[in-house]
């Protein structure tokens, strides 16, 4: 834990510094970028202006990358000029395609491809004047645990070179050896392969997607119980 300069529960979007110990409000908007749909925007912003207080934080899920280091996703002009005239930080989160593990693959076992996508990730931070970057790849093989680790490091450098926030959103995980088969499943495709401490000490801050204790996989139970969502913590 003291290796980790602030660790997010993404669930609850509490922000826990280590230094100061105060609480900050972190709003995500999913996969909203463009005014497709005007209902659901004006309904968005209104709902950010009531409770523009309230934020500290917005986090949009904006972008996307492929396996040859393309980028494509925009932020939504309105939320931008929201943000901006409430003086409310804004990340953008990064997301894999299809939070496809093969098309993972491909991107973190080619060098070009990720010093391709981390300059189109320093255009996009400057044009848009972005607060940082969020990482949510999500499907990762623990085979890439390494591979990822080692991208992170290079965006990380690159994100705070350009003084831009980086952080990662991580899966749970209470254990790194797993009992059950579903377990290590998931272990396997997706939560094993997450470095904690090392994604850490290159972050800002770490979100926990701190969801799914149970699903329609397990018997019934909750979704994220504290005894469960603390042992993730523990895990950090």
């Amino acid at each position: 834990m003291k290796h980790i300069k602030a660790v997010l529960f993404s669930l609850l979007l509490v922000f826990f510094s280590s230094q100061s110990y105060a609480m900050q409000r972190v709003y995500y908007v999913l996969r909203f970028n463009q005014a497709l749909d005007y209902g659901k925007e004006h309904k968005l912003i209104a709902t950010l202006t009531k409770h523009k207080k309230d934020i500290d934080l917005i986090i949009t899920q904006a972008f996307i990358a492929d396996g040859n280091g393309a980028l494509w996703g925009s932020i939504n002009p309105k939320l931008l000029k929201f943000a901006r005239k409430n003086h409310i930080r804004l990340d953008a989160m990064l997301t894999n395609t299809g939070f496809n593990s093969r098309t993972l693959h491909d991107l973190l076992s080619d060098h070009e491809a990720q010093d391709e996508l981390i300059n189109h990730l320093k255009e996009v931070s400057e044009r848009y004047k972005l607060d940082g970057i969020q990482v949510d790849f999500e499907g990762i093989e623990y085979r890439d645990k390494d591979r990822f680790t080692d991208f992170y490091k290079k965006l990380a450098r690159a994100m705070h070179d350009a003084h831009k926030t980086i952080s990662v959103a991580v899966f749970p995980k209470t254990t790194d050896i797993p009992a059950d088969t579903l377990s290590q499943d998931v272990y396997v495709h997706s939560a094993g392969a997450y470095d904690y401490k090392a994604l850490g000490k290159l972050s800002d801050f770490v979100s926990v997607m701190a969801y799914n204790q149970h699903s329609s996989l397990t018997p019934p139970g909750p979704i994220a119980s504290y005894p469960w969502t603390k042992k993730s913590f523990v895990m950090l």
